[in-house]
């Protein structure tokens, strides 16, 4: 057996859905909140329907785990309405993927400024 982490990462990248939960229960300290937005855009990419049901419960861990204010909160959400339309908005994944490691950069820009977007 390699290293639960990689395992799981490895799981990840290929879109393995069955095994990324298998390898997540191996994670002694559970899936760090950066990792979980891949995981929760997997699960929306093969659930469609329970998107809306993880990207809240990603949203409510954040909340627990990290200090953010309604602004940051609101912009969390925008990004996870974007990446439903579109799951390959980078913008709105790095920022997901920022404020979970708690670097506050400020929200995701488009050429018109819009946070959004």
């Amino acid at each position: 057996m390699g290293n639960p982490y990689e395992e799981f990462r490895e799981a990840l990248a290929a879109g393995d859905l069955a095994r990324v939960r298998e390898t997540a229960a191996a994670l002694p300290d559970g899936v760090p909140l950066a990792d979980a937005v891949d995981v929760v855009l997997l699960f929306g990419s093969r659930h469609p329907k329970r998107y809306e049901e993880a990207a809240v419960r990603w949203t409510g861990r954040l909340c627990v785990e990290q200090r953010i204010d309604l602004d940051e909160l609101m912009q969390v959400i925008t990004s996870f309405q974007v990446l439903g339309r579109d799951r390959d908005s980078q913008r709105s994944r790095g920022y997901l993927i920022d404020i979970a490691q708690g670097r506050k950069q400020g929200p995701p820009r488009t050429r018109t400024g819009a946070w959004y977007a």
